[in-house]
């Protein structure tokens, strides 16, 4: 049996990258692969590379900016190996990459799907070739985890991680929107350089890694009970228990004790996997769009939906803006209208550093890919995904 692959993690808040870096240690054995998880409350991010390769001196350097770090808000959160069978992976930006998001979600919400339903099929665009990233296609084995830290378009490598690597857990964080921070929509760390696209990651091969993963959603509260897809196509939803799906949201809203609805009221559906009704299994997706005339509801995901899928409606419900709390490896979704930079944090004089934890949350989602099942992002507004390593 293979050993426990062995990982050093440390979240530090302080005044400047380099002290939060540097508060950590210089380490006796450079680590194999470092990856750093930086909050987006520091005015300049040209030291996180550099203030990695000069205290920690790491084989390879991965990570992104992201919008908190757990427990001290500001400041770096960072996980090193010097594990070999951690391998590290990069995917460039390139005119040839596959970008799903800024096409096809939410495509056919509100328009009338009357003349053009027979043409419409499919939301989900698989990639073409699937291919992997070259570090990862010369492996004979198959990873037991993978990470990837990524801008909005991570899902061309989503469906080529799930087609060959089934059964592997994938856990990772959407970077950060940055364009007032750093000019460039996202800032992703790959060795000495900065990018503003493409994604970054590892494979580990280590059985004993990442298995245990748990879901939360404070913000959500459910509406009704479960209910059938029955009627369907792409990520539209027509009927529900052979019902309008509109329709029945709209009576279980009026149902409620407060049947007014706020025009940015958000509501969400639990989609559970076919043949399935196992809680722990259940991905939420924003409800975009609805029209009751027609019954029909357009869901906010890639993935086609299937008849005889059990879904349950959600709503966010009021709760505090909490900052990610403390543990061994811990991500979480931030509201967009609660960022790190829409109010003003207080620069620590001196960094402290929590031991043994590590993790980020980002207003743009983070990656959920259970065993066996699709990787998807999830986006719900404080939501919270743990996982052991």
């Amino acid at each position: 049996m293979l050993s426990r692959i062995g990982w050093t993690k440390w979240t530090t808040a302080g005044p400047t990258i380099e002290a939060c870096i540097a508060h950590g240690g210089r380490v006796s054995t450079p680590p194999h692969v470092c990856v750093a998880l930086v909050s987006k409350s520091f005015p300049d991010y040209t030291a996180v590379t550099r203030s990695i390769a000069e205290y920690l001196r790491p084989t390879y350097t991965i990570g992104c900016v992201v919008d908190h770090v757990p427990g001290v808000k500001h400041g770096i959160s960072l996980m090193t190996t010097s594990d070999e069978r951690v391998i590290p992976f990069h995917v460039p930006d390139s005119p040839e990459r596959h970008k799903i998001r800024n096409i096809s979600v939410g495509r056919w919400g509100r328009q009338d799907l009357t003349g053009e339903w027979n043409q419409f099929g499919s939301v989900s665009k698989p990639s073409q070739e699937f291919r992997l990233p070259s570090t990862l296609q010369q492996q004979k084995d198959h990873p037991s985890f993978v990470f990837v830290a990524s801008d909005n378009e991570p899902d061309q490598l989503l469906h080529s991680l799930d087609h060959h690597f089934p059964q592997s857990t994938k856990i990772g964080i959407i970077g950060a929107s940055t364009p007032f921070v750093t000019g460039k929509p996202f800032a992703l760390f790959c060795q000495q350089e900065m990018l503003s696209a493409g994604m970054v990651g590892f494979a580990a091969y280590d059985n004993n890694m990442g298995q245990d993963i748990s879901i939360e959603h404070p913000s959500l509260e459910t509406l009704g009970e479960p209910m059938t897809i029955t009627r369907c196509r792409g990520n539209i939803i027509l009927d529900l228990d052979q019902a309008g799906a509109t329709g029945l949201l709209l009576e279980l809203i009026k149902q409620g004790q407060n049947a007014r609805i706020a025009k940015d009221q958000e509501f969400y559906l639990g989609i559970y996997p076919p043949g399935t009704r196992d809680p722990s299994q259940m991905s939420v997706n924003r409800v975009t769009s609805g029209d009751p005339s027609r019954g029909n509801m357009s869901i906010d995901t890639t993935a086609d939906l299937q008849v005889g899928q059990i879904v349950q409606f959600m709503k966010r419900k009021p709760i505090e803006h909490p900052v990610l709390g403390t543990g061994d490896s811990i991500f979480g979704v931030v509201d967009k209208d609660h960022t790190i930079d829409t109010h003003h944090v207080a620069m620590p004089q001196e960094a402290k550093s929590l031991p043994g934890v590590f993790g980020g949350a980002s207003e743009n989602g983070i990656i959920v890919g259970r065993p066996g099942l699709a990787s998807s992002i999830l986006d719900v507004p404080y939501s919270i995904a743990r996982f052991g390593m």
